[in-house]
């Protein structure tokens, strides 16, 4: 359970949430950059990614393979709550309007190269899944070299 904020504490965009849950500093900006329009408290921040998952909030792969993926890899969905979402606009904009998915302003690129990384992983864990009931001997060697990929 992360920490609680100090009382009055307001989240800019540029304190995103780290993997615990708790807000880190820094994300590859200066303070010459001015401060980003982006402002949330700790208590909307929470409520918004309440009732976020990969069913209601993912791409169309997501949507498609989380429910098969799920019960074997709980903690895909997990990162990518604690840390994936608060990197895109998912925090910013409405549920099901356009842009959700894009990179917010101020994240670093060796973090959002991390989402991607992440992304990356389910992909093949999707694809190795569409590999298992195929009888084909080809598919033997493409689910190998597939899960090969995760290293």
């Amino acid at each position: 359970m992360p920490l609680a904020p100090e009382p009055g504490f307001v989240a800019r965009s540029d304190s995103p949430l780290a993997a615990s849950g708790a807000f880190v500093s820094g994300s590859g900006r200066d303070a010459a950059d001015g401060p980003l329009s982006f402002k949330t408290t700790v208590r909307e921040l929470h409520n918004t990614l309440r009732d976020l998952c990969l069913g209601n909030d993912g791409d169309d792969s997501e949507k498609e393979y989380w429910p098969v993926i799920a019960h074997r890899f709980p903690n895909y969905e997990r990162f990518w709550h604690r840390l994936v979402v608060p990197m895109t606009k998912r925090i910013e904009i409405p549920l099901n309007s356009p842009g959700r998915h894009e990179r917010r302003e101020g994240i670093a690129d060796d973090l959002w190269r991390v989402s991607y990384l992440n992304y990356s992983a389910f992909l093949h864990l999707a694809y190795a899944f569409d590999h298992l009931p195929l009888p084909l001997k080809s598919s033997f060697g493409d689910f190998y070299t597939i899960s090969g990929n995760l290293q």
